[in-house]
């Protein structure tokens, strides 16, 4: 959950670090008080945090990590149990 906060955070502290006002009505607003050096990657960092937002990044990860953690705890638990009772 951590890695999905911190991934939209760091994407807001780096575009008001660069000048992007969050405020403003229209793109000559938004990019008014950005240097001409940063704003390839403000546009960059503005593109990233459009789309899901980072709780529903977070509940995805964890739906789809969790059985995968399940499923190898299982086959380790199940392999240790063969390999020990072979011998």
């Amino acid at each position: 959950m951590i890695l999905g906060w911190w991934g939209s955070f760091s994407n807001e502290f780096l575009l008001s670090h660069y000048g992007y006002d969050f405020d403003a009505m229209n793109d000559i607003e938004r990019f008014k008080n950005v240097t001409l050096k940063n704003l390839d990657k403000v546009k960059e960092l503005e593109t990233n945090i459009l789309g899901i937002g980072w709780p529903l990044k977070a509940t995805l990860f964890f739906l789809i990590y969790s059985p995968y953690l399940l499923i190898v705890y299982i086959s380790t638990y199940f392999y240790k149990k063969r390999v020990t009772t072979s011998f």
